[in-house]
């Protein structure tokens, strides 16, 4: 875990229940430092993709439950699955759906070059498909996601290109 407060916050995702959300961000170090108490920063310090969780009725944030996840730096967008039991979290630096158990709190998995800059991400009402927007790859790439056993590798992906129609009058 490395020092700072998060920022960049990106969608509110509120969980099923109704009763808790998480916001996913990037979490900067602005605690340590060589010159502010003696501490450098490295790779591994200095920027983390963080999701911090929140109670939906007091709006306070459960610190001891933010979770940091290790070697993405960034995180803007998610999706609960139907029970609440996981959260799939979007990091777009890294090309990545990170899935993160949210019941145990620990990080359960990844899904590796999703596309470039992926933005979004929503769930099938069973749970079975993951679709990701990968906006600069501008195309929708769609994961198995029922077993994650294996690696998810993409099943579908749509062009997500407008069409160019030229009217020539």
């Amino acid at each position: 875990e490395s020092a700072g407060v998060p920022s960049y916050l990106g969608e509110l995702l509120v969980s099923p229940n109704g009763e808790d959300a998480a916001v996913p961000s990037l979490q900067a170090n602005v605690v340590d430092g060589e010159y502010r108490n003696g501490r450098r920063l490295t790779f591994e310090t200095t920027l983390r993709a963080a999701v911090s969780f929140l109670e939906v009725r007091g709006g306070a944030e459960q610190i001891d439950r933010r979770r940091q996840i290790d070697n993405r730096g960034w995180a803007s967008a998610g999706v609960f699955s139907s029970h609440g039991d996981y959260l799939f979290v979007v990091a777009p630096g890294n090309r990545s759906v990170e899935r993160l158990d949210f019941l145990a709190g620990t990080h359960s998995g990844s899904i590796q070059n999703v596309g470039f800059s992926p933005r979004g991400a929503a769930l099938s009402v069973d749970d079975r498909f993951l679709f990701v927007d990968a906006s600069l790859s501008r195309e929708l790439v769609v994961y198995d996601v029922s077993d994650l056993s294996a690696l998810p590798t993409p099943i579908a992906r749509a062009s997500t290109r407008p069409k160019i129609v030229r009217c020539w009058a």
